[in-house]
């Protein structure tokens, strides 16, 4: 995954954090970052295409073989972490943050046996891998269209 690719996830997961744990001021500041826009979909959609979740999960776990990792990834791990701790719920993102944390989460379920090597190898409470979970509407990147190619 490359620097600019783990910016961005590493962005919007920062961006759902803080809206579900800070005031809108923050949220702002996030926003001001390019989360939630359509390039930032779209970049999500590069990154989780099915051929990719493996390296996303490799460097998200720190796994052998996964040189140029953004360390970025320690961010997104804690992120998840505690996304999880709060049942990944978030009364106050906006609905193009809550898609984007969708697409994540649907782009892992894709692929299980790299979703549950996430999941055990963050300790997470919650289930990722299963379907649903208020994102049934919200197609996983493989079933979308990548723009701009």
């Amino acid at each position: 995954m490359s620097l600019r690719e783990m910016n961005l996830v590493a962005t919007v997961m920062l961006l759902c954090l803080a809206s579900c744990t800070s005031g809108q001021r923050f949220l702002s500041s996030l926003s001001s970052l390019g989360a939630g826009t359509n390039e930032a979909t779209q970049e999500l959609v590069r990154v989780l295409q099915p051929d990719n979740i493996p390296r996303f999960v490799g460097c998200l776990l720190r796994e052998a073989g996964y040189e140029g990792c953004d360390k970025r990834g320690d961010a997104i791990r804690v992120l998840i972490t505690v996304l999880d701790s709060q049942d990944f719920a978030c009364s106050n993102c906006s609905n193009s943050t809550i898609d984007q944390m969708c697409l994540i989460k649907n782009s892992l379920v894709v692929i299980p046996e790299q979703c549950r090597k996430l999941k055990e190898g963050l300790k997470l409470i919650n289930d990722i891998c299963v379907p649903g979970m208020g994102c049934e509407n919200v197609p996983p990147a493989g079933q979308r269209t990548l723009q701009g190619n």
